[in-house]
C-alpha cells in the first residue's frame, strides 16, 4: 500500500510535469474513425484535432496519476459532449414501450438517446486550457 506522503508527492510532481505537455496538430484527419465528426456542415467549427508533441511528459504524468497514457491523452485532447435534447411529445415513449405509463420517459431524438456521449477533438489551445484546468484542480485537491 502506498503511503499518503508518497501519494501527495506524486500528485505534486504530476502537477509540475503537466506544464511540460505541449500540443500540436494531429497527423490524421479530423474525421478519422477515432474522432466523432461534428454536425452536418459544421466540420470547420469543430476545430483542428491535436495531440501531444512529445509522449515522454505524458507517460510520466500518466504514471504519477495512475492512469494510462491513452486515457490522459484522451482527457486532454478530446472533449466529452453529453447529449440532452427535448423531444416533441410524439417522440416520448416509456421504458416499457407504451405512450407514457411511468415517471421516467425515455426520449429519443434523431436516433440519439439523452445519455449519449460525443467525443469532440480539441484544438491545441483548448487542450492547453484543459491541461491547465487539470493542474489547478489537482492543486486545489492536494
Amino acid at each position: 500500500m502506498v503511503s499518503l506522503t508518497r501519494q501527495v508527492w506524486s500528485l505534486v510532481a504530476a502537477v509540475l510535469l503537466l506544464g511540460n505537455i505541449t500540443f500540436g496538430p494531429r497527423n490524421s484527419p479530423i474525421n478519422s474513425p477515432r474522432a466523432s465528426p461534428g454536425p452536418k456542415g459544421a466540420d470547420k467549427a469543430w476545430g483542428e484535432a491535436c495531440e501531444p508533441v512529445s509522449e515522454t511528459p505524458v507517460c510520466h504524468v500518466a504514471e504519477l496519476l495512475g492512469v494510462t497514457r491513452g486515457e490522459l491523452t484522451e482527457a486532454l485532447c478530446e472533449r466529452r459532449l453529453h447529449v440532452h435534447r427535448l423531444a416533441s411529445p410524439n417522440k416520448v415513449s416509456c421504458c416499457c414501450g407504451r405512450a407514457s405509463c411511468c415517471a421516467a420517459p425515455v426520449v429519443v431524438v434523431d436516433g440519439l438517446a439523452p445519455s449519449q456521449v460525443i467525443m469532440r477533438p480539441q484544438a491545441a489551445e483548448e487542450a492547453a486550457t484543459t491541461r491547465d484546468a487539470l493542474a489547478k484542480s489537482a492543486q486545489t485537491y492536494s
